[in-house]
């Protein structure tokens, strides 16, 4: 989570210049939020993953309308506001299908679009396979999550419908394997970068968003400061391919991986750092802030 506010706080003082962008705060508050809504279902004793996933739905979107959040339905925004399901643990959300499924989900509060939720499902399945203490997170495992991803997304299940992506999205799941595939290839030619990511698009759509967010963090591996300002720097919209590419390299590089500059610019870094890791704890040690007071950039 950190990684991706820093990465948006970037592309929102890049943006901000031609004045299309979106506040940086308000990405981050959003997903502050989004990330309440999960912690309070956190005890929720349901019978079944549909409807403790529904329960989920509704929460988060309890907690918007309370803090008066209007999270826009149109581009990719949803990409960053799913970030928190990737750390949520439940005793039904203890796989990378069932994880994916809940990001899904969390992303149709707002974007209905398979094209929209699907990728929203796979980053959330990316950072929950990365989350993981138990090994040290090298170029190959990161490849290797990639390709369980990839290889996954046909048995993704919608959670409305009770049937697997294969069954009901098959041109839409081989559409963005294909984009991924093309972001993993290009993170290893010799192409100029910035001729790479115009060829796997501008970032308005969320597969495009997902693929050079992982293009960002396949080339530049390791390198947080590098993926990020790659991520940013491209023609297109930075604030959709800066924090899927932020929250990964965020993982990779751990907090300590993180350049003190940015986590100084950024208000409230260390509270979001303490959301994003206890939100896998029983007994959490924050209390989450007023939408008012959070995700401040800070020059």
């Amino acid at each position: 989570m950190l990684g991706g506010a820093i990465a948006n706080a970037l592309s929102q003082e890049r943006e901000s210049s031609s004045g299309s962008a979106e506040s940086a705060s308000d990405n981050t508050i959003v997903t502050l939020h989004t990330a309440a809504g999960i912690f309070e279902s956190r005890n929720l004793e349901e019978r079944t993953f549909i409807g403790l996933v529904s329960k989920i739905t509704r929460n988060i979107g309890e907690s918007y309308r309370k803090n008066g959040l209007m999270p826009a339905a149109e581009g990719c925004g949803c990409l960053m506001r799913v970030i928190p399901a990737a750390f949520f643990t439940h005793d039904y959300c203890l796989d990378s299908i069932h994880v994916a499924t809940l990001g899904a989900e969390v992303a149709k509060i707002t974007h209905k679009s398979p094209m929209c939720f699907m990728p929203a499902a796979m980053l959330v399945f990316i950072l929950f396979q990365l989350a993981d203490e138990n090994r040290e997170i090298t170029k190959t495992v990161f490849m290797d999550v990639i390709s369980d991803c990839r290889n996954l997304l046909p048995n993704f299940i919608d959670n409305e419908k009770e049937k697997t992506y294969q069954d009901l999205y098959k041109e839409e799941v081989e559409s963005i394997r294909r984009s991924i595939d093309k972001a993993i290839r290009l993170s290893f030619s010799k192409m100029d970068e910035q001729e790479a990511i115009a060829g796997l698009g501008d970032g308005l759509s969320a597969e495009e968003a997902l693929s050079i967010g992982i293009y960002c963090c396949l080339k530049h591996f390791g390198d947080f400061s590098q993926t990020v300002r790659t991520a940013v720097d491209m023609s297109g919209r930075s604030m959709y391919t800066g924090p899927v590419a932020g929250s990964i390299a965020g993982l990779i590089a751990g907090s300590g991986g993180i350049p003190a500059e940015y986590k100084e610019r950024l208000g409230m870094a260390d509270r979001i750092l303490s959301i994003s890791e206890n939100l896998s704890l029983e007994n959490p040690l924050f209390q989450f802030p007023d939408a008012q007071a959070t995700g401040k950039y800070v020059e």
